[in-house]
């Protein structure tokens, strides 16, 4: 892969003596982002090297907040890739900042992750990441049941297009549970195709998720929407 520095490459392979003999050298850059924004803490959290982040986090001049060109930082990273001891070391820093740990954690559907992110003052539970996805949604995508289920104890989620999310992903029981909740919006549209949540059920088959939309009173049939991926 090109566009990358001998310290984000040794980092991302977890050569523990390489790295300090580079970190000996004055004149290197601990932040230094590579052609697709990672630096060597995003690479070593990527790939789950407990004590290369042990190390990096040592040194006074990393910086723990970078994003690479898709948004994810060190500990979004972390959380998406399941790498729970490295994600504890990373909220350990007063400086950390969330972004979209949350997003990131839901995809994977890790969920001591999740608990332990939810657990602090400092997390947008509705915050979204580069495609405007929110945890909750990225949860249903992923079917990720468990997940769903306690960000919906929580009375401060907010809804939004989850329904339509659960619908494409063809999780009847995602489905069920956002359909109890009193504030689901039947009829909302995701803001890339405009589709509802009958629509996408419907256009990819999931007979059973149509029959729970078509059950419920106020389900627009006639609304259009402007899938990308129709043909």
């Amino acid at each position: 892969m090109g566009g990358q520095t001998a310290l984000s490459t040794v980092c991302r392979s977890g050569y523990i003596a390489i790295i300090k003999l580079l970190l000996l050298r004055h004149d290197v850059d601990i932040n230094s982002q590579d052609m697709g924004g990672q630096t060597a803490l995003i690479a070593a959290s990527h790939e789950g090297h407990e004590s290369v982040i042990e190390l990096l986090l040592s040194r006074s001049d990393v910086d723990i907040n970078p994003q690479d060109v898709d948004g994810k930082t060190a500990l979004s990273t972390a959380c998406r890739n399941g790498h729970e001891a490295i994600v504890k070391l990373l909220l350990s820093r007063t400086d950390v900042t969330i972004y979209t740990a949350l997003v990131a954690a839901s995809a994977g559907g890790h969920e001591g992750i999740f608990r332990s992110l939810l657990s602090r003052n400092d997390v947008d539970i509705n915050s979204q990441d580069m495609n405007g996805e929110t945890a909750l949604e990225a949860a249903c995508h992923s079917r990720h049941e468990a997940v769903v289920k306690l960000l919906l104890s929580r009375t401060d989620v907010n809804i939004n297009t989850a329904l339509v999310a659960a619908s494409m992903a063809g999780h009847e029981g995602i489905v069920q549970l956002l359909l109890s909740r009193h504030d689901v919006d039947i009829n909302s549209q995701d803001t890339m195709d405009n589709q509802t949540a009958l629509f996408a059920a419907s256009r990819d088959g999931n007979e059973a998720i149509v029959k729970l939309l078509l059950s419920r009173d106020g389900v627009a049939v006639n609304i259009t929407a402007t899938p990308r991926n129709i043909f």
